[in-house]
């Protein structure tokens, strides 16, 4: 019997290629699962600072404002690294919009004249809820187009803004 190298060297081969190949999948599996509970850690202040700007939307001051938009540019540090093209896009619109209604303010408009516009700025936040929440895999189902589902519950006059289709209760 003749001894013959390929009968060793082609399982040990295969196994090696097998080893490296699952070490590095984990590794990238692992890297994700970080990357995602970053993410989550990140877009969870997101969500306390926009919930903080809207609940004092009416009865703002100049130093909150201050202190909001210190916290919004330390949250920039950080989501700039983890977010995903579609959330830093979304939260760059809602940015822009919101910096266009401060200046108006700015420049002698009124609260009643801008607050016709609130239900955009609605949608603008929604809408960055919906891509984060796309982003960090969750379901996006029935939130609508643009996530203004995720509103209802905090906002006490959803209905006069985003207007029932159906007659039924949902």
């Amino acid at each position: 019997m003749e001894f013959q190298w390929f009968q060793i060297f082609v399982p040990l081969a295969a196994g090696a290629i097998g080893f490296f190949g699952n070490m590095i999948f984990e590794n990238r599996k692992q890297l994700k699962n970080k990357a995602t509970e970053e993410r989550r850690k990140i877009y969870s202040t997101f969500s306390d600072i926009m919930i903080d700007r809207l609940r004092s939307q009416e009865t703002i001051t100049e130093e909150q404002l201050e202190k909001i938009n210190d916290r919004m540019f330390n949250f920039y540090k950080d989501y700039l690294l983890y977010a995903s093209p579609d959330v830093i896009n979304a939260i760059g619109d809602l940015q822009q919009f919101t910096f266009t209604l401060q200046q108006r303010l700015l420049n002698g408009e009124t609260i009643e004249e801008i607050d016709r516009e609130s239900s955009a700025l609605y949608l603008k936040y929604s809408q960055v809820i919906y891509e984060m929440r796309e982003d960090l895999g969750l379901s996006i189902k029935n939130l609508g187009a643009n996530g203004e589902h995720v509103l209802k519950s905090f906002l006490s006059n959803y209905y006069m803004l985003y207007p029932k289709k159906t007659t039924n209760f949902e």
